[in-house]
């Protein structure tokens, strides 16, 4: 079944993309992180803009879906959002990690990875202090979007983690 989306709703989503491809060129993404030969895989399973089954109040702000290699505690793959425009779902997209959202329900610790495209961190998003900076706006609708509309409302919201923290977070979850 297929849901009408207001034309606010479109709007927002058009904001955040244009705030997100507005960056301005600047330095290489940082070498520590990610070797050029690395490469982190999420198979896109909600394109920007679509409404998630289970969480049908807004669409997503950014293409969502797991990030293949990885498992969980729960024994569940990791999640993650790309910030940049709609992907067809069911495709493979290369992912550069910017941070993490995290959030606990009951004794359970949620995470999931908030990225951007390689192209787009070699432009000037290329960790958590370009989005915290250059990017707050951004920043700050993708956290009202996860708190409001994302993660259970009987969760307990636990912040944003950075970069070195998501890259640690995947390589935990078994992504070799």
């Amino acid at each position: 079944m297929r849901m009408k989306v207001s034309m606010m709703t479109w709007i927002w989503a058009a904001g955040l993309l244009l705030a997100v491809s507005s960056c301005k060129k600047g330095k290489d993404a940082p070498e520590e992180l990610l070797q050029k030969n690395d490469k982190v895989l999420m198979m896109n399973e909600i394109p920007a803009g679509d409404l998630a089954a289970d969480h049908a109040l807004l669409p997503a702000p950014g293409n969502m879906g797991s990030i293949m290699g990885t498992e969980t505690s729960a024994g569940q793959p990791l999640r993650g959002l790309i910030i940049g425009a709609a992907a067809k779902k069911g495709v493979r997209i290369e992912i550069w990690p910017l941070g993490a959202v995290q959030w606990r329900t009951g004794q359970e610790l949620q995470t999931c990875i908030i990225a951007t495209s390689p192209e787009q961190a070699a432009a000037g998003l290329e960790d958590f202090m370009a989005l915290r900076l250059a990017h707050d706006d951004v920043r700050t609708t993708l956290e009202h979007w996860f708190r409001r509309h994302y993660i259970p409302s009987n969760a307990e919201w636990l912040g944003w983690q950075n970069e070195v923290y998501a890259q640690a977070e995947i390589q935990r979850a078994g992504l070799r």
